[in-house]
């Protein structure tokens, strides 16, 4: 694993460092960033962890979540939230339709559905996924791990039956980076105008 240049995420007269590290090969992204928290305080957040390649990548209920290696935005963000857990009820949503909008600015499609709460459908078929985890002291959340699998670059054959990928719907492949970097600008944005950070 190494520690690469920061994400700078800007908006009007605020910004946020977000530290990046990546692995070319890791169990699990959220489970990698969970351990790291509990058992190093000075842990510094935010920061986003991402991999070429998930060998235990899982979303909602343990279940798998497949992703050919180098192709697809395999990440998770480590975030301190500065509100009690229940105000966090509505945080997979909201980062849904984080994702949402930027799918729809990079793609010349309006077709993004949220499945509440944690998937991203194009038709009837994944396109994201999404797995929020926290670590609660009595009402106080000392953590929040979120993680995300986004088909860019797979090829329909490289996914199972129920996916598609942006590539699939645009024909084209994508800058896996420069669309992590708008989902990061928008995702700290609105979560900092939401008084969660």
């Amino acid at each position: 694993m190494r520690e690469l240049e920061p994400f700078v995420c800007a908006h009007a007269n605020r910004s946020v460092n977000v530290r990046h590290l990546h692995a070319d090969v890791i169990s699990s992204t959220n489970d990698h960033l969970k351990h790291a928290l509990r058992h190093d305080p000075q842990f510094a957040t935010p920061v986003v962890l991402t991999a070429e390649y998930q060998e235990r990548g899982r979303g909602q209920f343990d279940r798998t979540w497949e992703s050919p290696a180098g192709k697809d935005l395999l990440f998770s963000i480590a975030i301190r939230p500065r509100v009690p857990i229940d105000r966090l009820a509505g945080l997979t949503v909201t980062v849904a339709r984080v994702m949402q909008d930027v799918l729809e600015r990079i793609t010349a499609t309006k077709g993004f559905l949220i499945k509440a709460p944690n998937d991203l459908l194009f038709g009837c078929k994944k396109v994201c996924g999404i797995l929020t985890e926290q670590d609660v002291v009595g009402a106080r959340v000392t953590f929040t791990v979120i993680g995300i699998g986004l088909n860019v670059n797979a090829r329909a054959h490289e996914l199972p039956l129920e996916a598609i990928s942006l590539c699939e719907i645009e024909e084209r492949t994508f800058d896996r980076m420069m669309i992590l970097h708008e989902f990061l600008n928008e995702f700290f944005i609105t979560l900092t105008n939401e008084g969660i950070l």
